[in-house]
């Protein structure tokens, strides 16, 4: 688990800076393949790879594995792989949702779901809106070449809508997780509040006629 935060957080900070710093349709130039946003790229593929590696054959591979991040892994690493050449930049920025995982390691398990929650509904969540919008087929002409744009509405608007789908169920359950413990929280207070001492049965010392 600390290893995959410590991959983690460098691909984050470039991707802060692809936001902050680069254009969403940067072609592919020789320019390009000297940016920190294409190493950010290759980063990210061999994250992938690498962790997906671990989950099915390290010596902690039952500890590391997980059916939803497996499916979320293999589904990521097909999308972008097919729009690598088309909008690459989009490898880049997609990173940030990987902020909801660079803490794992370092709060604890009540004070990371309420990091989690926040991460979903202030970084994730609002990215992949924000992608569902920007990767409209309308306003796709102005960037892509025409040839291109159907691959695009192909594989980015559905990947976009299953990042979103995945992460509305990922918020569900850290929501839950944190109701179900604090309503074992208030019934533990209330057990011990409401508890009555057992009696003390003795022996019976009256006397017989």
């Amino acid at each position: 688990m600390r290893r995959r935060c410590l991959v983690m957080l460098p691909m984050c900070i470039l991707s802060t800076h692809s936001w902050l710093f680069d254009t969403m349709f940067r072609k592919l130039d020789d320019d390009w393949c000297m940016t920190l946003a294409f190493s950010n790229c290759l980063l990210f593929l061999g994250y992938l790879a690498w962790d997906v590696h671990r989950m099915m054959r390290s010596v902690d591979h039952a500890a590391l594995y997980r059916v939803d991040l497996m499916v979320h892994h293999i589904a990521a690493f097909a999308s972008y792989s097919c729009l690598f050449q088309i909008v690459p930049m989009i490898g880049s920025r997609i990173l940030a949702g990987e902020y909801l995982s660079v803490l794992n390691s370092t709060l604890s398990v009540e004070h990371l779901r309420y990091y989690r929650v926040f991460a979903l509904c202030f970084i994730r969540l609002p990215m992949w809106v924000y992608f569902i919008l920007y990767y409209n087929p309308f306003w796709l002409y102005r960037y892509v070449a025409s040839e291109n744009v159907g691959i695009v509405r192909l594989v980015m608007q559905p990947s976009c809508v299953f990042g979103f789908g995945y992460d509305v169920v990922l918020l569900w359950r850290c929501v839950r997780s944190i109701r179900n413990e604090k309503s074992r929280s208030v019934f533990s207070i209330h057990c011990r509040e409401t508890a009555v001492p057992g009696r003390i049965v003795g022996r019976d010392h009256s006397h017989t006629s």
